[in-house]
């Protein structure tokens, strides 16, 4: 083990200012909906209902919020699609795919303006995001996306060339990149506190510790059995993305959950975070198996998440020594830094790459954001819950798509190593021989 990971604390750092708290109540014999998980997309959803006075219960079997609405790295951005301008025309049509852009960007714009009606006190800095390119043609790459990108959305984005990137970031590992001027960042599990407090004010009824066993439909009328009791409901939403468990067989086909792992270091000096973090902003990269990373919201410590390795044990000693090596690699003077605080968290992936909302045998549900959560999660349970009350600005382009799972998948993916391991690969080759080439 490093000596930078001699001592950690497998804990969220984000739990240290606002740690996921249990909602005990009495299950109620019946309400108007029962919302199952209770993390940014089931609070947003009863929020709104409530707002529309519908009596809610909303579910979930752990703390409300404890999986990746509290663990995630805290990035809100307009989450553009995982395919290309170009590859979502050629598969949807361009208008089509100029309303998933448009869409993308309505996403963040939600979620902000929620944050702001409902004061929610979530450390939210507008500080942009800066993607960096880890070859000279991924600079060129993006630019072109960026230009196809701006005919269709207000992007708000520039390049950075190799030369200039010293502004945006303290590393010479890269050969410049994006800037995202609308991104920003906030601390998830104080977002989630609050969207919680704000969809309880409103009268929704939040309970954790409630595991849903069962459901069954009988004259209209969903009964639900849970491991605090049975409640009947006129309507069900399942939120639960990347931790929807096997209760859920027809969704659980459909959705690919991927885990991810996040290091906090120990406090750094403000003039390293200076060097390193110049403008504070939001970071990511062009790899395929790319970390994120940034300042905590106070400026003390540095956050960098990503994939815990592929091919080696999968315990935190060892994945924290991984995440370090990645952040020494882009920040060398960071070598001997520690890591206080390691954390993983599931996210959930579609086979098309996209979320969905919809109805499944009269279920609602909302799922699989793809790693982009935080605004899509808000968005979409708001967009659900307006269907369910049958409004028409409930309406997605999302809701449309046809929700395929793969043959022979069953909700384990036990495909998912030798996928992650080729991805590592072809970062490899990439960078050994693209950029080989090019200096040729």
């Amino acid at each position: 083990m490093a000596p930078a990971v001699a001592t950690f604390t497998s804990f969220p750092y984000w739990w240290l200012a606002a740690q996921p708290a249990p909602c005990p109540a009495e299950l109620p014999g019946e309400v108007d909906v029962v919302v199952i998980g209770g993390g940014y997309t089931g609070l947003s959803a009863a929020l709104t209902l409530a707002r529309h006075g519908r009596s809610v219960a909303v579910l979930d079997s752990q703390t409300a919020g404890h999986g990746a609405s509290s663990r995630n790295g805290g990035m809100l951005g307009p989450s553009f699609h995982k395919l290309s301008v170009d590859a979502l025309i050629a598969k949807y049509g361009e208008d089509k795919a100029r309303l998933f852009l448009r869409e993308s960007v309505a996403s963040m714009d939600y979620t902000l303006a929620l944050i702001e009606a409902e004061a929610i006190d979530c450390d939210l800095q507008r500080v942009g995001r800066f993607r960096a390119a880890v070859l000279p043609q991924h600079l060129e790459s993006m630019k072109r996306e960026a230009d196809r990108l701006s005919r269709y959305i207000d992007l708000r984005a520039e390049s950075v060339e190799r030369a200039d990137q010293h502004r945006e970031i303290g590393s010479d590992l890269y050969h410049g990149g994006m800037l995202y001027h609308r991104d920003a960042g906030l601390h998830p599990a104080k977002y989630l506190s609050g969207l919680l407090a704000a969809a309880r004010r409103a009268g929704a009824l939040v309970m954790g510790q409630t595991r849903v066993r069962g459901i069954q439909r009988n004259q209209g009328t969903w009964h639900v059995e849970t491991s605090a009791g049975k409640i009947r409901a006129g309507q069900v939403l399942l939120a639960t993305n990347g931790y929807t468990d096997p209760a859920w067989p027809w969704f659980r086909r459909r959705l690919v959950p991927v885990q991810a792992a996040i290091i906090a270091t120990e406090p750094v000096g403000q003039d390293v975070m200076d060097r390193l973090f110049p403008r504070r902003r939001m970071h990511g990269e062009t790899r395929r198996m790319m970390n994120f990373y940034r300042p905590s919201p106070d400026g003390t410590r540095i956050l960098l998440g990503g994939r815990p390795p592929v091919l080696r044990g999968k315990s935190d000693a060892h994945t924290a020594t991984h995440l370090h090596g990645k952040l020494a690699r882009i920040f060398p003077e960071l070598s001997n830094t520690q890591v206080e605080y390691i954390w993983r968290g599931n996210v959930a992936f579609t086979f098309d790459h996209v979320p969905h909302t919809g109805q499944h045998d009269g279920i609602h549900y909302a799922l699989g954001y793809c790693g982009s959560g935080v605004g899509r999660s808000t968005y979409f349970g708001h967009k659900a819950a307006l269907k369910m009350l049958g409004k028409q600005e409930g309406r997605s382009v999302f809701d449309e798509l046809p929700f395929s799972g793969f043959p022979g998948y069953t909700g384990t993916p036990w495909f998912l190593p030798a996928v992650l391991a080729g991805y590592t690969l072809q970062d490899h080759i990439d960078l050994r021989f693209k950029s080989s080439l090019k200096g040729k």
